[in-house]
């Protein structure tokens, strides 16, 4: 099978590269790439995205509103991390 593969470069927070390092150094996977495209595929899976071509598509003139309490979008992740910091903090006072 042959796979026509794309570039795409994207920053990272250092902290999760860091991890995708452990998981390379345990071997877990053969390459940053393949991680990178399995955890890409298991999104889409989870998203009910993977197979599918188009784009979701809401009716002309839908507000945005209504957009977003149909399909909440994701926090930020600095925002995640922030909460994952505090909650550290709190646990070691």
């Amino acid at each position: 099978m042959v796979r026509h593969l794309k570039l795409i470069t994207f920053h990272v927070p250092e902290k999760m590269l860091e991890q995708i390092k452990v998981m390379l150094d345990l071997r877990l996977y053969p390459n940053r790439s393949e991680l990178i495209r399995v955890a890409l595929r298991d999104m889409l899976k989870r998203e009910g995205m993977w197979g599918h071509t188009r784009t979701v598509e809401f009716p002309k003139g839908t507000p945005l509103d209504e957009i977003q309490h149909k399909r909440p979008f994701r926090r930020p992740l600095d925002e995640i991390d922030n909460e994952v910091e505090q909650h550290g903090k709190d646990r070691s006072e």
